[in-house]
């Protein structure tokens, strides 16, 4: 499986009118760390996910076999600062859904807590 991080960034770039510069202050790098993730076309796991967050895309936009089933065991390799770490991809899809769930659980608390606010603030 190969990632293709520079032609993915510069086309969504594109396709939504969103400037490098724009980019690199939504993912908190600097036009050059942005450079350098488009110029050696890989990134850590941890950017990449930012960048996906920021796209609201799947992960799976950056790789070239995007429709591959979830449990097939292919691994990734993301590099930065000199160094490798090695993810499957299911393994990436796990997380990403339990951390949605806990974040819908995080909302409700939220939405609770406002009520109790706007019920405090009324009986003042």
């Amino acid at each position: 499986m190969k990632i293709d991080i520079n032609n993915k960034i510069r086309q969504l770039c594109k396709e939504r009118r969103i400037s490098l510069k724009e980019l690199a202050e939504g993912i908190n790098i600097t036009q050059t760390g942005l450079q350098g993730i488009l110029k050696n076309n890989s990134t850590s796991l941890d950017k990449l996910i930012e960048i996906v967050e920021f796209f609201k895309v799947p992960v799976g936009t950056f790789f070239d076999e995007p429709e591959a089933p979830i449990g097939n065991g292919v691994n990734m390799t993301a590099t930065g600062n000199n160094n490798k770490q090695s993810v499957a991809l299911n393994d990436c899809h796990h997380k990403v859904a339990l951390l949605e769930k806990e974040i819908e659980g995080l909302k409700k608390e939220i939405e609770g807590k406002d009520k109790i606010i706007g019920l405090l603030e009324r009986s003042k």
